[in-house]
């Protein structure tokens, strides 16, 4: 069905390249609107929707760019990022860390996610060239959100200040698990 309305949208058949740019990205989009969609539903029921926003705003450049675990799926990413959202969101509402240690942990943090930053997958190696352009926009992310944090921090905007704390540990975390998984994918070659 979704391929008859595609093509007749397009005036092509299934086989031209332009039909299957086209599908896949409508299959994005609708993976992007589902994730957001049950971000902002969990963020609501669990704390209120200005939580997810304010996660998903500070998270996703910063992810982005700095690259880490992925999953094999796309069920299993929605499934890992949905986990991954509610244990951010308890964190952010429950966290009990001394302000002025998490602002230490942050720049830790952050200058960790810059050094590794981008990890790729086996899906999508990064040439060269590619990396230093997304280690340059991964600088600006993490500066940029450690600006707004300390700035958070000083006008004791809680939910701001432990939303990004939150945000990079997670960064660095799905990191040093991306690095796992691509030894590990490695090694499986190796072996084959």
């Amino acid at each position: 069905m979704e391929n008859k309305i595609i093509s007749k949208w397009l005036g092509c058949n299934e086989e031209t390249d332009e039909f299957v740019i086209i599908k896949y990205e409508l299959q994005q989009l609708k993976w992007l609107v589902l994730n957001i969609t049950t971000f902002l539903v969990i963020s609501e029921i669990l704390f209120g929707a200005e939580y997810g926003i304010i996660f998903l705003v500070s998270f996703v450049p910063i992810r982005r760019m700095a690259g880490g675990y992925h999953a094999d799926t796309r069920w299993n990413c929605y499934l890992v990022s949905n986990i991954i959202y509610i244990i951010n969101l308890i964190l952010i509402k429950k966290s009990v860390l001394n302000m002025t240690n998490m602002i230490v942990c942050s720049i830790i943090t952050g200058f960790l996610i810059v050094f590794l930053a981008p990890i790729d997958n086996k899906n999508n190696r990064l040439k060269r060239n590619e990396k230093k352009v997304i280690k340059q926009k991964c600088i600006k992310a993490v500066v940029v959100g450690e600006i707004v944090m300390i700035i958070a921090y000083l006008m004791r905007i809680n939910i701001i200040f432990q939303t990004i704390f939150w945000d990079l540990i997670t960064v660095l975390t799905l990191q040093l698990v991306g690095i796992i998984k691509n030894f590990s994918d490695i090694n499986d070659i190796k072996a084959i």
